[in-house]
């Protein structure tokens, strides 16, 4: 019994001192009942547990409290008291007040019984202390303010009033927060499952401006594989915060707070703040601006997805990084002052609108930028680039622009490493900007405008252009290893001085240059127009004009150059220079034209016309080495000019086609001050006053001189080797005719100032009526051998001695004679040397014609008698009445008559050799 005694009161000492200062150890009933150093396991039930101004502190360890349902906790329920306790808490109430886990302690909040059931802790404030831990199983329940300084992990938490957080939070669960959660000062939460922030029902909305989800300080918020959805207005990560969605976490930020016609407000990353998405993470904000601002940066991992509704906005000193993200706004995204963008590694940005100012610097490489055809903005707003900035595209970056785009104020756009930049709408640059392209390629299919002094390169890249490219107000490319495909128009303005190198140029729409241009190694394939109006200079450059037109207003000047004109035309305009020096012009089938005052210049060059027209009315100067050829249709109404005699050396015109000379359209003499050839079929026509340097026609019997009413002048005496020189005119120079003809069927009226010498060849004089003749009067002395072509219309009845030749003095005489007549009508001819004779005397060489009667042409034999020098007996038409009518009789005298008459007219007329007569009785 006495050992039953002893332990009975050793243990109601033991509950005494566990329980000393409590009052009512299993019963709470009343008010303000403190326990402050509660150190026993129990079990409250809805009777006797701690009630409104209770409170309690667990100071003893291994403390297990359970809380049945519907048990209201008193006033405060304390965990620690500067205790290194453990609280393993089962409970389904709620703590009117505080629930705080000092430090060093930790409370789990288990399930119930056997690890069944959900435990619900409702208090207006957890506070878990710092160094503290609190492991949630349960729900912590709504209207209450946690401040956590410790280490909380949540694997259910619901419905949250506010939520400050200074400590470590990890939700492994689902997490829910009612109108505020606040990251503060060092806070890191981590969450895992579904988070949702929403405005709870019932509750009043906030006014607009307030702070309803924010981390701040050093806080840090990492949200793995969650679900995230957030309805509040403003969203702020500032100081030295970091928010991190990582996991294929997705997070949509919907602005359901403020109403339909309310202001959009930011969510703002800010002071060296931290916003991060990591791979396949995505973040959806509707209703949003997301403003990056003093030192802040956003990260965007692999596969990411950031998507806000309006303006992205980076200010001061933000950045972007992305590595494969994708960011996508509705409305504008904007760098302002020294913000910078880093997009590498696959990533895309899509956006009506793209503007940078200040001097930010943003780059893509290996990646994607879509400005699309968005909503038009405000005349204040960042649109492309401006001021300083810099946009840098590289790496098989693409850059689609299907909006608008500025490039202002010194901004710097460089695209570079085999990217492709396609332009859909009005690209532009103002004011001392630029562009440049390095391996890259340029769509254009609507307008690429530079004004005002900027400037684009392009180095080894590609340009298809199918609208307009163009360079206004002093603006300048410079181009080098470059393919261009013009489809559209590409041109520079006056005061633009540009140049390119080194590339292929095709032209099927207008290249027009007004300013200064240099070509260096260029191949230019032209379909359509190129005008150059100002100065253009190429060098080591192929021209091809194929169907189109190349025009030089102004001056041209060029070395080692091949221009070739297919089908198209070539033209130096009025007033213009064209110069080249060692070049090739080669005109095959279409057309040059050398306007009025213009002048070409060639030097070491050659001039080939295969099968086109040039007319040129502009003077052409030409050195020792030129070379010039025309095949086709030439007219010259200016001159050419040479060297010095002295100094001409293999220079020389070979004219195979059609040269037509004159006249000139301000009047006056030309000159012709090179060698010219008239060969192999060569037209050659003067129809104005015209000086030769030398002339010389062999090669052909096709070739012709044919002067219409003109002078033709030369240095050195005439080369008549082959074909004809006929005509109406005046040679001021002496002709030597060795194998060609001097006249032909035509009427031909020659004045020659100087001497005529015919070692062979032959003259030919025409003579259709007695006041229409050839005639050819030589100043100076006549040297005759070759022969004589006499053409007398078979019409012509009349005797008559017509001088055809004239000259001061004369030797030798031709070798033979030929007299033949023909009929006007048929120009059919017939030789005839009996009717007709000539003479030629010390000063004049006539035609006797119809010097012989047809009877006395005709021999014993009845052949006719070739008579051509000297007159021979003949019967007038009275002697032949006479003996008519000596004869006697009417009828013997009409017979007589008749037959005589008819003998002599029709030897005259029709000016063959008559071997039969014809008798009409």
């Amino acid at each position: 019994m006495k050992t039953q005694n002893l332990i009975f009161i050793w243990f109601l000492i033991s509950i005494i001192i566990s329980f000393r200062g409590v009052e009512g150890i299993k019963n709470f009933i009343g008010t303000g009942t403190t326990v402050l150093d509660w150190g026993l396991s129990t079990n409250w039930s809805p009777a006797n547990a701690p009630v409104l101004q209770d409170t309690v502190t667990v100071s003893q360890p291994n403390v297990v409290i359970s809380a049945q349902s519907g048990s209201v906790l008193g006033n405060s329920l304390t965990v620690g008291n500067a205790q290194n306790l453990t609280l393993d808490i089962y409970v389904n109430t709620e703590v009117t007040n505080t629930f705080e886990i000092q430090l060093n302690s930790t409370v789990n909040m288990n399930t119930l019984s056997a690890g069944t059931g959900t435990p619900t802790l409702k208090a207006k404030t957890l506070k878990i202390g710092q160094t503290s831990n609190f492991n949630n199983f349960g729900f912590l329940s709504s209207n209450a303010d946690i401040l956590n300084y410790g280490t909380s992990f949540n694997y259910n938490i619901s419905k949250l009033k506010a939520f400050y957080n200074e400590g470590f939070l990890t939700s492994l669960e689902d997490i829910g927060f009612g109108i505020q959660l606040i990251n503060n000062i060092s806070g890191e939460i981590r969450f895992s499952g579904l988070v949702t922030m929403k405005q709870p029902a019932g509750l009043p909305v906030p006014p607009a401006g307030a702070q309803l989800m924010s981390f701040k300080g050093t806080s840090k918020a990492y949200f793995n594989a969650v679900d995230l959805l957030s309805e509040f207005d403003i969203h702020e990560v500032i100081g030295e915060a970091q928010l991190q969605l990582s996991n294929n976490s997705i997070a949509k930020f919907i602005n359901k707070v403020q109403n339909a016609t309310a202001i959009i407000r930011p969510m703002r990353i800010a002071g060296n703040a931290q916003y991060e998405l990591t791979t396949n993470s995505s973040a959806f904000m509707n209703k949003y601006m997301l403003f990056i601002e003093d030192n802040a940066t956003l990260v965007l991992g692999d596969n990411c997805y950031l998507n806000v509704s309006h303006r992205i906005s980076f200010k001061s000193t933000s950045r972007v990084i992305s590595h494969g993200g994708k960011m996508a706004s509705a409305a504008p995204i904007i760098f302002l002052n020294q913000t910078t963008g880093q997009f590498e590694d696959g990533s895309i940005v899509n956006t009506p609108i793209f503007g940078l100012g200040g001097t930010a610097v943003v780059s893509f490489i290996t990646s994607y930028l879509n400005i699309t055809d968005g909503p038009r903005v405000d005349i204040e707003e960042v649109l492309g680039l401006n001021q300083s900035s810099q946009l840098k595209i590289d790496n098989n970056s693409i850059f689609d622009l299907f909006g608008a785009f500025i490039i202002n104020d010194q901004a710097i756009m460089t695209v570079s490493g085999n990217s492709n930049i396609s332009v859909f709408n009005n690209f532009t640059a103002r004011v001392n900007t630029q562009v440049h392209f390095n391996t890259s390629l340029l769509n254009i299919r609507s307008s690429i405008l530079f004004y005002d002094n900027s400037t684009f390169t392009s180095t080894s890249s590609d340009i298809n252009l199918i609208d307009n490219f163009y360079f206004y107000d002093g603006s300048k490319f410079d181009i080098d290893s470059t393919g261009i495909l013009v489809m559209g128009n590409f041109g520079l303005d006056i005061h633009s001085n540009s140049q390119i190198s080194n590339s292929n140029v095709t032209i099927k729409g207008l290249f027009s240059n007004q300013g200064t241009l240099t070509s260096n190694s260029v191949q230019w394939d032209i379909d359509d127009k190129f005008e150059t109006s100002k100065e253009i200079e190429v060098n080591d450059s192929n021209i091809l004009v194929r169907n189109g037109m190349f025009t030089v207003t102004g001056s041209f000047v060029g070395r080692n150059n091949t221009i070739t004109i297919e089908l198209g035309s070539g033209i130096v305009d009025d007033n213009s220079t064209f110069s080249c020096e060692n070049c090739i012009l080669n005109i095959l089938n279409g057309k040059y034209y050398q306007g009025v005052n213009s002048t070409i210049s060639m030097i070491n060059s050659t001039l080939n016309n295969n099968n086109g027209e040039i007319e040129a009315k502009g003077d052409i100067i030409v050195d020792i080495n030129c070379n010039l050829t025309n095949s086709a249709k030439f007219l010259l109404t200016s001159n050419i000019f040479g060297p010095p005699p002295s100094n001409q050396g293999p220079l020389e015109f070979n004219n195979r086609g059609q040269f037509e000379v004159g006249p000139p359209p301000m009047g006056g003499p030309l000159a012709i001050r090179i060698p010219f050839k008239n060969n192999q079929g060569g037209q050659l026509t003067i129809k104005s006053q015209v000086a030769f340097q030398s002339l010389e026609q062999s090669g052909g019997e096709g070739n012709s001189i044919s002067l219409e009413n003109s002078t033709l002048s030369c240095n050195e005496t005439i080369q008549l080797g082959s074909g004809k020189l006929k005509g109406t005119g005046e040679i001021v120079a002496s002709l030597l005719n060795s194998g060609g003809n001097l006249g032909d069927r035509d009427i031909m009226n020659l004045q020659i100032q100087g001497n005529y010498t015919q070692t062979d060849g032959v003259m030919i004089i025409t003579i259709d009526k007695l006041d229409s003749y050839s005639v050819i009067n030589i100043t100076e002395t006549a040297s005759l051998s070759g022969n004589l072509t006499l053409r007398v219309n078979e019409d012509l009845l009349d005797e008559q001695n017509i001088t055809v030749v004239s000259y001061s003095q004369s030797s030798g005489t031709f070798k033979k004679i030929n007299i033949i007549t023909y009929n006007a009508e048929t120009n059919e001819e017939t030789e005839e040397n009996c009717i007709h004779s000539t003479e030629q005397t010390s000063t004049s060489f006539s035609v006797l014609l119809n010097s012989n009667t047809k009877d006395s042409c005709i021999t014993s034999s009845g052949e006719e008698t070739n008579t051509s020098n000297n007159s021979s007996d003949k019967l007038s038409k009275t002697t032949i009445i006479a003996v008519v009518v000596s004869i006697g009789g009417a009828a013997v005298i009409g017979t007589v008559a008749t037959v005589l008459f008819v003998t002599k007219y029709k030897e005259t007329a029709v000016g063959i050799k008559l071997r039969k007569f014809v008798t009409r009785g």
